[in-house]
């Protein structure tokens, strides 16, 4: 199978995509650009098998938005499941009329329903993101773009576009919104990069965009609100790391070619701290 991207969607904006849709374009984005990076076999295999089963914290996420970013649709797609008892039969009476009654909805139980709704107020309360929602210019659009470069197709979904400050804001949710631990999620999960690709497709597709903003929504209670914004260095270094696995990716796709890890034997060097300390072992103590 060729990795092509789907010849019918063209670039420019799409407006209320659902989740699923989006997830199903076969274009670059930066959670692919972060599995080819490991290798281009990662990500060919990830393409080929996409995953049907949506984890519990996608759902959550994609509910938390949903309510947060575009309020009306909520009702439409998520429903409250009562505390029931699937062993019984009463409860199984339940739940198969529950499912009939709402079809295609996204059946939220006990303590998911009170999670997303805990988040989502909480983000709606805070006084700087109910700043931004009142700023915000769009909400979850969806874009595709060719990358000048590589002449990669790429996508984004931006939450919210806030034109007056020139800003993408993106929410996550987290385990830890505090300082020092999302500094190490922004490292971890490649924010950073997410963020100068973002602002580069906006720019790309006419978006008068500076800056990437991510609010921060703990996921357990107190369901605690972080506002952070990435310095132009940041992003500086997100867009330098980019490049070449853009590059990969857009040499993958041209050769219809996925290679795994390198297939030469590698010599693995000792880390210089180790070099070190055996040195200094070997001196003895008292030298």
């Amino acid at each position: 199978a060729n990795m092509k991207a789907t010849p019918e969607l063209s670039t420019g904006w799409y407006q209320e995509i659902p989740e699923d849709v989006y997830h199903s374009w076969n274009i670059a984005s930066n959670s692919r650009l972060t599995l080819i990076e490991r290798s281009p076999l990662h990500l060919k295999w990830e393409l080929d098998h996409p995953d049907e089963d949506e984890t519990e914290a996608l759902m959550i996420g994609a509910a938390v938005h949903c309510r947060v970013l575009t309020p009306h649709l909520f009702d439409r797609r998520y429903v409250q499941c009562p505390e029931l008892d699937k062993r019984t039969k009463a409860g199984k009476e339940a739940w198969a009329k529950l499912i009939e009654e709402n079809p295609g909805k996204v059946i939220l139980r006990g303590s998911q329903w009170t999670d997303v709704l805990g988040m989502s107020d909480s983000l709606i309360k805070h006084e700087h993101v109910s700043m931004l929602l009142e700023a915000a210019t769009e909400r979850e659009v969806s874009g595709i773009w060719e990358d000048p470069e590589t002449g990669l197709r790429c996508k984004m979904r931006a939450d919210m576009f806030c034109d007056e400050f020139g800003a993408i804001v993106d929410i996550k949710t987290t385990r830890d919104a505090s300082k020092r631990a999302f500094e190490k999620a922004i490292l971890d999960l490649r924010y950073y990069r997410q963020g100068a690709m973002y602002l580069n497709g906006a720019k790309t597709l006419g978006k008068n965009v500076s800056s990437f903003a991510i609010v921060a929504v703990e996921k357990t209670a107190p369901y605690a609100v972080a506002c952070y914004q990435l310095d132009p260095e940041y992003i500086e270094a997100g867009a330098r790391e980019l490049a070449p696995l853009m590059d990969l990716y857009a040499e993958c796709e041209r050769n219809d070619s996925w290679l795994g890890y390198d297939e030469n034997l590698v010599n693995i060097l000792p880390p210089e701290w180790l070099v070190k300390k055996i040195v200094k072992n070997m001196r003895g103590p008292n030298e």
